[in-house]
């Protein structure tokens, strides 16, 4: 990639894969701000307890997830995670845009779906189809999401761990 390639803009959403501790966590969130070949996202002078981004914006050193870094020779992205959970500056080339799918929860109890009024249904096909951010707060007590393709292979559908975002 050299440093003239525009490959996000500020305000999409980006997914990328990372690894802590032993786990691989699938990290999602929006593009807030865009450095310039050869700067650092974060910049601090001594005693303050927020960085200030090169757009203006200011955000709690507590809430980076910034391990430091030389300045990179193309363009780079910083990334909010869950409305201001976390910040992060991921490698742009794991970056990939994130693609709005479809999930419905099954309960790991009685293999029940959860249909539209938010109550458990036998049949797949009474199941509330829902978006990341609705299944992602739902997927507690026993309720397990997976990801609705098309109803006829839901049953082959792929758990999705929401701790990670």
């Amino acid at each position: 990639m050299n440093g003239s390639e525009k490959l996000f803009q500020l305000g999409d959403m980006v997914e990328w894969t990372s690894q802590a501790a032993g786990r691989t966590k699938i990290k999602v969130g929006k593009i807030i701000a865009v450095i310039a070949p050869n700067e650092t996202p974060f910049l601090m002078s001594a005693y303050q307890k927020s960085y200030k981004l090169p757009n203006g914006l200011e955000i709690s050193y507590w809430k980076t997830n910034y391990g430091g870094g030389l300045p990179r020779n193309f363009e780079s992205y910083v990334v909010e995670v869950g409305n201001g959970k976390a910040y992060y500056w991921p490698r742009v080339s794991g970056l990939r845009r994130h693609e709005e799918k479809s999930y419905i929860l099954c309960h790991e109890s009685d293999n029940t779906y959860m249909g539209i009024n938010g109550l458990k249904c036998k049949k797949m096909a009474d199941a509330k189809v829902m978006g990341f951010d609705e299944a992602r707060k739902k997927s507690q007590g026993g309720w397990q999401a997976f990801e609705a393709i098309r109803i006829v292979m839901m049953k082959q559908g792929k758990k999705v761990d929401f701790s990670s975002y």
